[in-house]
């Protein structure tokens, strides 16, 4: 499941004419259409330009299919976005999309929504959560499988992740604040010390 062992498929290639493709046989698939028009993945997958979708491992709860959001900085992180089912058949059992958050090396799920079957052109949001994350924490979005079957379970999804940290004229606030404490700290002391 999202969140438990992680192995990051770095090898893509244009598996198909519009598409960036991180394929490896018998694993889960992720892939982005790079072009400026739609696409078709697998003869029944319909990708709209730049948008992202994943596919489950074959089997039973085997092998998620994650896509992995890597702070790369410490902030408070805002996440939000939508999904979709991708194949415009109405074959297979459907998904089921969790979301975790991975701080400091321990996993909690987020949220779980399933993705019907025969739901092809219906969008759904996620729940929008926040969270705070240090540098190198991590959110997963893993899809699984229902019932075994994974043909025709291409999934598309839509995540946004804004940081709120303070914007440069706060920060050289807070450090000139920092300053003056300290200039007001080392002046009481001075002071201290000139009495006794």
């Amino acid at each position: 499941n999202g969140g438990s062992s992680f192995t990051q498929q770095t090898a893509h290639s244009a598996c198909y004419p519009q598409l960036d493709c991180y394929v490896v046989a018998g694993q889960p698939v992720v892939v982005k259409n790079v072009s400026a028009t739609d696409a078709f993945y697998g003869g029944s997958a319909h990708m709209p330009t730049g948008t992202v979708q994943f596919h489950p491992r074959p089997g039973i709860g085997n092998t998620d299919a994650i896509i992995r959001f890597v702070a790369p900085v410490s902030a408070a992180w805002h996440v939000s976005g939508s999904f979709w089912r991708n194949d415009v058949t109405s074959f297979a059992n459907g998904t089921r999309l969790s979301t975790f958050t991975n701080i400091g090396g321990v996993s909690s799920l987020q949220s779980t929504y399933t993705v019907a079957p025969n739901s092809y052109g219906l969008i759904s949001t996620f729940t929008p959560f926040s969270v705070n994350l240090a540098a190198g924490d991590s959110i997963d979005f893993a899809l699984n499988n229902i019932g075994g079957d994974h043909r025709f379970d291409s999934t598309g999804i839509d995540a946004k992740f804004t940081a709120n940290v303070p914007e440069p004229a706060s920060w050289a606030m807070l450090i000139a604040g920092f300053g003056l404490v300290g200039a007001v700290s080392r002046r009481r002391r001075a002071g201290e010390v000139a009495l006794v």
